[in-house]
């Protein structure tokens, strides 16, 4: 009779056992897949921020942003704006906002400008003109009356990009960055009584300024100065159009003939 007993008893026990088992289980799934959407959302909050490097590329953690492509310097840039030449007239000005501070005038746009304690649309500033280096103790400048570019038209960011050439980058009316061949600082020259002589000869090599588009109507492109003779094929942004000197040769060679005819 004892051991019929004790064998009821171990056969009362495993049940308990199997059900204890069971629960433990059941909890362990529980925990598990609660670690495992845990971990999911994780992965979900920082997929766009940041991920680290995969095997065979550079060390360091790999920045990803999501509605950003991979783009030059130039393209991130913030656009500036200024407020723009003209005035405002009549009707326009009475019902401008007033202002005092660029920020007031926010709400009416990221291109507004307070201009004169009046709110207005800013037109795009034009770029900064890069730092150059000097050469021989002298300084370099982008030109104020630009001279026929030999070389194709070629966009840059800095000096860096046109230094093989010898040229400098300079903003352009376009309000982009273009190689173009430098001009020097006067005041850094030597010999300053012929420095008026040289710029007076210069100007026979230097380019007038493109008329408005409206008179402007049929431009001739050009790639050298011969396919413009008596002018000069100058550079206008992306392209270069025959433009007249800012002296004309043929001025000049009617006044020697003259002179030389008079004795």
């Amino acid at each position: 009779m004892g051991k019929k007993a004790e064998i009821g008893e171990t056969c009362a026990k495993r049940p308990i056992r199997r059900s204890k088992s069971a629960g433990s289980g059941l909890l362990r799934l529980i925990l598990i897949s609660l670690a495992g959407s845990a971990r999911s959302l994780q992965q979900r909050t920082n997929a766009n921020t940041v991920l680290p490097a995969a095997k065979g590329t550079t060390e360091g953690p790999l920045k990803i942003s999501i509605g950003k492509t991979a783009s030059s310097g130039s393209s991130n840039r913030v656009p500036e704006y200024v407020c723009p030449g003209n005035e405002l007239l009549g009707l326009a000005r009475i019902f401008s906002v007033p202002c005092e501070t660029d920020s007031e005038c926010v709400f009416l746009g990221a291109d507004q400008r307070c201009c004169k304690f009046r709110c207005r649309k800013g037109v795009l500033a034009p770029p900064r003109e890069p730092e150059h280096r000097a050469v021989l103790g002298v300084n370099r400048m982008c030109p104020k009356g630009p001279v026929p570019e030999l070389l194709p038209v070629k966009r840059c960011e800095a000096d860096i990009e046109c230094e093989e050439e010898g040229r400098i980058c300079c903003p352009d009316k376009d309000f982009k960055l273009y190689c173009r061949t430098a001009a020097p600082v006067w005041s850094q020259l030597p010999f300053p009584r012929a420095h008026a002589a040289i710029m007076s000869l210069m100007e026979y090599m230097q380019c007038q300024m493109a008329p408005p588009p409206v008179l402007d109507l049929f431009p001739q492109p050009c790639n050298r100065t011969i396919e413009c003779l008596p002018n000069l094929c100058c550079q206008e942004g992306p392209s270069k159009f025959c433009r007249p000197p800012r002296k004309s040769v043929l001025a000049l060679v009617a006044q020697a003939t003259q002179r030389f005819a008079r004795g």
